[in-house]
């Protein structure tokens, strides 16, 4: 017979469930049609790494609105820079050299414009890259805007569309969920893929009011 401690123990019923910290959503941030999906349940994916791609007719939009205006501000610097010198000569009157200086200004807005609009799509551009090249130059460098390199090796550019949006994963993860197919109508509303990060998980105790007395914060569990 010997006096040792007693070690008390409860029962509780568990569940494993995903970190809520750790968990995204994928929708797509304009309606349009689901064109190429890349990525299946159980497959890990980067953070900024592509899951699928989609259609959207916003974003050829912006584009088309992105070259319209880059053209329209390569001309209006270009005619503002002829009346330059005919203004210091006293040849141009001085209101018609500012009424340029306005278009041009209103002409840069407008690239300003179609630079953030695309921002706002998750397509970021350097519109500086662009100045000084032709319409068809610019047209060919922003039809894949956004989208990886080894994905655009597949595509003809001469038979794509330029409206493609691609949909991203924003950590480190698993998908964990997917709900859309090839061919399916989206909106910003609709959640595509849910991506999760499985190195950190949630055990969810289902303690008894009348065991709560003996649980205390930091206190060890053992989950079988």
């Amino acid at each position: 017979v010997e006096r040792s401690p007693i070690v008390e123990s409860i029962t509780a019923t568990g569940e494993i469930r995903y970190d809520e910290t750790r968990v995204a959503r994928l929708s797509s941030k304009a309606s349009g049609t689901v064109w190429w999906v890349e990525k299946r349940v159980g497959d890990r994916v980067k953070q900024g790494e592509m899951v699928a791609l989609i259609d959207a007719a916003e974003v050829g939009q912006v584009k088309a609105r992105l070259l319209t205006a880059l053209a329209e501000e390569r001309l209006q610097q270009q005619f503002q820079n002829r009346l330059q010198g005919l203004a210091d000569k006293g040849i141009v009157p001085g209101r018609q050299f500012q009424e340029a200086e306005t278009a041009l200004s209103q002409a840069r807005t407008q690239v300003l414009s179609a630079q953030l609009a695309l921002i706002n799509l998750g397509l970021p551009i350097d519109v500086d890259q662009y100045r000084g090249l032709s319409e068809p130059e610019v047209a060919s460098r922003i039809q894949f805007l956004g989208l990886p390199k080894k994905i655009t090796k597949r595509f003809e550019p001469a038979t794509t569309t330029s409206n493609l949006l691609p949909v991203t994963a924003p950590l480190d993860g698993v998908v964990a969920t997917r709900n859309v197919v090839a061919g399916e109508v989206v909106d910003s509303a609709t959640v595509l893929f849910e991506v999760v990060d499985t190195r950190q998980m949630w055990l969810i105790l289902n303690v008894p009011l009348e065991d709560a007395q003996y649980v205390r914060i930091g206190q060890k569990a053992k989950f079988l």
